[in-house]
């Protein structure tokens, strides 16, 4: 039960990031999630951005950015961003409306079971336990 207190309690707590980045001004300049984000084979989980991403268009540091995650799967949960996309599912599905946003937060639970059930039970998605607990 503490782990389902402890993701309600930071559910729309923006992570405190190392530089100011907005979504919003980024997609203006029609940059898409998968410009930034990528996600390496298998494709299970996407990357944030490194340095060189920035410096294609940024004079800074070559120094790493050190981001803070937003969202994070917990331990011994199998979770595939491959899987969820190829079922149509979109980042706005998930992560809300990041394009119109300059901070990204948590705007909906989707890192915790109960939010995993109640969105696999709207779409008619498998809700077996080694859907997700299976071990891989």
């Amino acid at each position: 039960m503490l782990w389902r207190f402890l993701v309600l309690l930071t559910c729309c707590a923006a992570a405190e990031q190392p530089i100011p980045f907005s979504h919003k001004q980024h997609v203006a300049l029609e940059l898409t999630c998968k410009d930034c984000h990528v996600a390496p084979e298998p494709g299970e989980r996407m990357t944030l951005p490194s340095i060189s991403k920035c410096l294609g268009c940024h004079r800074m540091s070559k120094q790493p950015i050190p981001w803070k995650r937003v969202y994070a799967v917990a331990a011994g949960v199998y979770w595939s961003h491959r899987t969820h996309l190829d079922a149509g599912i979109t980042c706005e599905d998930c992560h809300g409306p990041v394009a119109r946003v300059d901070v990204v937060t948590q705007v909906k639970d989707v890192t915790s079971m109960t939010g995993c059930m109640d969105c696999h039970r709207r779409r008619g998605a498998p809700l077996g336990c080694a859907v997700c607990h299976e071990s891989r």
